[in-house]
């Protein structure tokens, strides 16, 4: 073997280690399971502020824009409707793909 394979098992090995390592103590003590509970609660936390942020963020974008009765100048036609039609079709796939993601456990 030349010395960039032994060095880069070395490493390999060495991340193996830390990682059992970290998952005894978490998973096989009291105080690790104490973290993990602490770990859990904060990342609730953070995914349900998260989600709100984009529930309030979607609203904001799903109001609808000022009307342009002033201005007849611009015709929309039927492609523009159909382009609008495909937009909130893919603002509610969104929608339903947070709501999957984001599920509160």
């Amino acid at each position: 073997m030349n010395d960039k394979n032994k060095s880069g098992s070395g490493w390999a090995f060495l991340a193996g280690l830390l990682t059992g390592a970290a998952a005894v103590f978490l998973l096989g003590t009291n105080e690790g399971k104490r973290m993990t509970a602490k770990i859990k609660k904060v990342a609730n936390n953070f995914l349900e502020s998260l989600e709100t942020e984009l529930e309030e963020t979607q609203q904001e974008s799903i109001q609808e824009p000022p009307s342009l009765e002033s201005e007849k100048k611009i015709d929309l036609g039927q492609a523009s409707k159909t382009n609008l039609e495909y937009i909130k079709d893919l603002q509610n796939r969104g929608r339903v793909f947070g709501r999957r993601f984001f599920k509160r456990h």
